[in-house]
């Protein structure tokens, strides 16, 4: 079952079923569960289609700039006409295209989150969902306790910072710097 972890001791494994076709897949589809898209990668989403706009506006610029200079060429100096050449034309037209869609973006993202949860792990912090390193990368602030959090999940705020005022809960025993 996907997500069993090994505490201790050895052991052999035969894997028969990976994805959807093991047991946490056959349950995820028999829900319906589908995932959603975390926040980076709805962002990286808009950023390859803008990418992607880019190269083809810069393609149909360039392809209509050659073709004019050709034509231009054909009308005054006496050129002959060839259709290789505006084949050619639409060719770069095209590798331009291909070139701007960044198929590897993706990728580098997903890496780079493994990354993040290995050395989240290094500090023996254990990550079962990849994209939680997306949202842990987000955090600004992280409020914890050891006690009323994890007996009760109720936090209390103690001391904070509005427009650049300090305020500190009498009481609590919370020193002002």
């Amino acid at each position: 079952i996907s997500g069993t972890l090994l505490e201790d001791g050895a052991g052999k494994l035969l894997v028969v079923a990976v994805g959807v076709k093991s047991q946490q897949g056959v349950l995820k589809e028999a829900l319906g569960e589908e995932a959603e898209d975390t926040p980076l990668q709805v962002h990286l989403a808009v950023l390859a289609d803008d990418i992607s706009k880019v190269g083809g506006f810069v393609a149909g610029l360039l392809l209509g700039g050659l073709i004019l200079k050709e034509i231009i060429l054909t009308l005054t100096e006496g050129k002959e006409f060839n259709i290789a050449i505006y084949l050619r034309f639409i060719i770069v037209a095209i590798t331009i295209i291909v070139v701007a869609i960044p198929e590897g973006l993706p990728l580098a993202v997903t890496i780079s989150l493994a990354f993040s949860m290995k050395a989240m792990m290094n500090d023996n912090c254990l990550v079962r969902v990849l994209a939680s390193c997306e949202t842990m990368g987000g955090a600004t602030a992280i409020c914890s306790d050891k006690t009323g959090t994890l007996t009760t999940n109720v936090m209390t705020v103690v001391q904070g910072l509005i427009n650049e005022e300090e305020f500190v809960i009498s009481g609590t025993g919370v020193n002002v710097r």
